[in-house]
């Protein structure tokens, strides 16, 4: 049984974390604490946020929380990072390990499913919901931009086409 501080820190933990779905979990045991302070405020700056704390206490709040199978994932120095655009974040996550290789991705929850730490990497080479959002947006005003240059481009296009068929008719019938 947990001392009264470490519940305390428990039953914060489970009222934090309860509505996060998404997690990447980050042994940082290689940065330095002017490196984490970067690292966190840079997340912070994208809608993000990494969460410190020991670790039997975020295995016994994930446990509370139904997340049990998470609780293995949570060995060493290990931050959760969450926020609004997982996908960001492990980007995020990703660029730090190549800076600094002793800082590695150990797994990760995406939608209620465990990441292993190769799954949970692999979200970095994923498009982040801006560039999702961009690509929707640029699907759906293709046509009426193909439209309107048509448009635009007034009876031009529609006089090479007759002309091109006037010609293949010709060409056919000779």
């Amino acid at each position: 049984m947990p001392n009264r501080t470490n519940q305390l820190m428990v039953k914060e933990l489970v009222s934090y974390l309860g509505d996060v779905e998404d997690m990447i979990f980050l042994d940082y045991r290689g940065m330095s604490a002017l490196e984490v302070d970067g690292f966190r405020g840079g997340l912070a700056s994208g809608g993000g946020r990494m969460r410190v704390v020991k670790n039997s206490v975020t295995r016994i709040a994930l446990e509370e929380l139904g997340r049990g199978e998470v609780a293995g994932l949570i060995t060493g120095s290990v931050a959760i990072l969450h926020g609004d655009d997982i996908i960001a974040i492990a980007k995020a996550a990703a660029e730090i390990t190549r800076k600094n290789r002793a800082v590695e991705v150990v797994g990760g929850v995406l939608g209620g499913t465990v990441l292993e730490a190769a799954e949970a990497a692999a979200l970095a080479k994923m498009p982040s919901r801006v560039e999702l959002l961009g690509q929707i947006a640029s699907q759906i005003l293709a046509p009426a931009t193909n439209i309107s240059s048509a448009a635009g481009s007034g009876g031009a296009n529609i006089a090479a086409c007759v002309k091109q068929r006037i010609e293949d008719l010709e060409r056919d019938a000779a």
